[in-house]
């Protein structure tokens, strides 16, 4: 994790609450399409379309305050006991679904989230090392990318983000101990210098959601 990531705690305590009982996840770099993948037929129908008020999350990032853990609990309930989502709609096309017909945890998370109505996520503040790697290069204190690939918004998509999604360098992974040793000397370094580059990345860099909002009020 890198300096910012402090910010999101109370973000979190903000959006989730008793009247939005539902963690929040980064929303994912790519517009992921459902295929023939075993939820499809109890989300979808040709007549009735998909369950979907948000685009696909990715679980690199989980955050939850104490509101959500209901939630979480009968989703864990529902893995562990292999529970079945039935569907209420009268004369429904979509078919009920074995929670563990689910490919992995960041699918059942989504199908239950949607299934929930929940519509809030997070940017994509889980970024790939390439980005990390690259964020590295720009310069300090400034706005300008330089023409760099890197302030390119995430993959946009015609219902949630036709304008692509803003990413946030705050947190990242990878398998390499040297590499996240190396990345985090780096802005270790940056940082103390006071020339670390601004966290917020659409089309150029933004120190806060502030400045962000002011070229894109469309950003919620």
């Amino acid at each position: 994790v890198f300096p910012g990531i402090d910010h999101f705690f109370g973000a979190t305590e903000r959006e989730v609450t008793e009247a939005y009982p539902y963690p929040l996840m980064p929303v994912h770099h790519f517009n992921k399409v459902k295929h023939d993948e075993s939820y499809r037929k109890h989300l979808c129908s040709p007549r009735q379309g998909c369950i979907a008020p948000m685009r696909w999350n990715h679980l690199g990032v989980l955050c939850w305050a104490r509101s959500a853990l209901p939630f979480l609990a009968a989703v864990l309930r529902s893995l562990l006991r292999d529970e079945t989502y039935e569907v209420n709609a009268v004369r429904s096309q979509r078919v009920p679904l074995r929670v563990r017909r689910t490919a992995d945890l960041e699918t059942l998370m989504n199908v239950a989230l949607w299934k929930a109505g929940a519509y809030k996520q997070w940017c994509k503040m889980h970024v790939s090392e390439a980005d990390v790697e690259r964020w590295l290069e720009l310069p300090g204190n400034s706005s300008d990318c330089g023409n760099r690939s890197v302030c390119n918004p995430a993959t946009n998509d015609t219902i949630f983000y036709p304008w692509g999604v803003p990413k946030v360098v705050v947190s990242s992974a990878t398998s390499k101990v040297p590499r996240a040793r190396a990345f985090l000397s780096a802005v270790e370094e940056r940082y103390r210098r006071g020339d670390l580059p601004n966290p917020i990345l659409f089309q150029k860099t933004y120190r806060n959601e502030t400045e962000a909002k002011k070229d894109w009020p469309q950003i919620n």
